[in-house]
């Protein structure tokens, strides 16, 4: 009798822990894409998923980290292709303005140049808007960086503007514009191009960057399909919050903060080693695209650290492939 006991006894064990890896797994798949943000998550992770519409590989980059080479500017007039029903490209003049003491100076031209390199040059057009906002081929803000992090091309909306329709190539165009006037030019400065799109809703930025990023020599990193799912997907707004420990006075939102692929193969997490700090998800966002494209592009997982505060932050957003990184302290 005692060893029919035994046998029920784990065999109920087995049976619970095979539900609870079922339940898991269908609720991580059942997840509704059109809220993401309104969902409470499961022990501060949400899962993301991708809509039909996301345009995952944008900008294209191969698996050495390089722009593709077939990605060339294309010539004024040049036809949309057979996918769409648009009259022929036309690329105007952009309207550029360089600004020192709004889009910094100082840009290393090399790293603004393999920026540029970076995004692609494809003229099927595309839908830009803004998260939360919509379902589009392309989340705003939308930032690509240089390798070394030093370089960032943002594009956003203009303020009122949802989304518009435009092409990669009038991406291109006009941040060819600002790389050659004004990060070029005697200041080395960054600067603006404005009116993109059918609507004339988009804006083009060029700006520098001081990333505070170290890569694992020991962690493998995500996929880089992965780790542009959740990019793609995590909030990015301007507006502020309050980052802190559960349960701090005043604290918005709580840390550690997972953000998740479906794949499970990438885990964006957001964390603390300090008192509560103000801070935009747009800081963490862009942190962490520092981490992708300089530690995650070299197959490597990584971390960037004092973010928002430069030496003084404890902010911390770390990039990963498999590991929750809930409880990771960056070494000092």
């Amino acid at each position: 009798m005692s060893k029919l006991n035994l046998w029920f006894g784990l065999f109920s064990s087995v049976l619970i822990s095979i539900l609870s890896s079922s339940v898991l797994h269908e609720r991580a798949q059942g997840i509704n894409t059109t809220n993401l943000w309104d969902l409470p998550p499961a022990g501060n992770i949400t899962i993301l998923r991708v809509s039909s519409s996301l345009d995952l590989f944008w900008p294209e980059i191969s698996p050495t980290g390089l722009a593709s080479s077939s990605d060339t500017l294309p010539t004024p007039a040049t036809s949309l292709g057979a996918d769409s029903n648009a009259p022929e490209l036309e690329l105007t003049t952009p309207q550029v303005r360089c600004d020192e003491s709004a889009y910094g100076s100082g840009l290393n031209i090399p790293s603004c140049q393999e920026a540029w390199d970076l995004l692609p040059k494809s003229t099927n057009r595309r839908t830009f808007g803004r998260r939360k906002e919509g379902d589009f081929n392309v989340p705003l803000p939308y930032r690509v960086l240089s390798s070394d992090g030093l370089c960032a091309i943002d594009i956003i909306s203009k303020a009122g503007i949802v989304s518009d329709v435009a092409n990669a190539a009038m991406i291109a165009q006009n941040a060819l514009y600002i790389l050659d006037v004004c990060v070029k030019g005697s200041q080395h400065e960054g600067g603006i191009a404005v009116n993109i799109g059918d609507d004339e809703g988009l804006v083009v930025k060029i700006v520098p960057y001081n990333p505070s990023v170290r890569c694992s020599d020991n962690s493998t990193g995500p996929p880089l399909d992965a780790s542009r799912q959740v990019l793609d997907l995590m909030p990015a707004s301007n507006d502020p919050h309050i980052f802190g420990r559960s349960g701090s006075p005043g604290v918005t939102v709580s840390l550690p903060r997972t953000f998740a692929a479906a794949s499970y193969r990438c885990f964006i997490t957001t964390n603390t080693n300090g008192p509560p700090t103000t801070m935009t998800w747009s800081t963490i966002y862009h942190a962490a695209t520092a981490v992708d494209a300089m530690c995650v592009r070299q197959g490597k997982a990584g971390v960037a650290t004092d973010v928002g505060m430069g030496a003084r932050g404890s902010i911390y957003v770390t990039v990963e492939d498999q590991s929750f990184g809930a409880d990771r302290t960056p070494a000092s």
